[in-house]
């Protein structure tokens, strides 16, 4: 888990990964999301957009 991208941030850079086991909530839409591949444009069409998980 990362924190603010802040130097001076406590996040996983300082403590280490989380463990599966304790994290407890899931991701279920996206904010915003940008393509580090070309110089972090946007990707508009995955703005808002709502992830869908299987439930089997």
């Amino acid at each position: 888990m990362m924190g603010d991208s802040r130097d001076n941030s406590a996040d996983s850079r300082v403590f280490g990964s989380v463990p599966r086991s304790e994290i407890i909530g899931q991701a279920t839409y996206v904010l915003a999301s940008f393509d580090t591949a070309r110089y972090l444009l946007p990707r508009l069409g995955r703005f808002s957009h709502s992830l869908k998980f299987d439930e089997s």
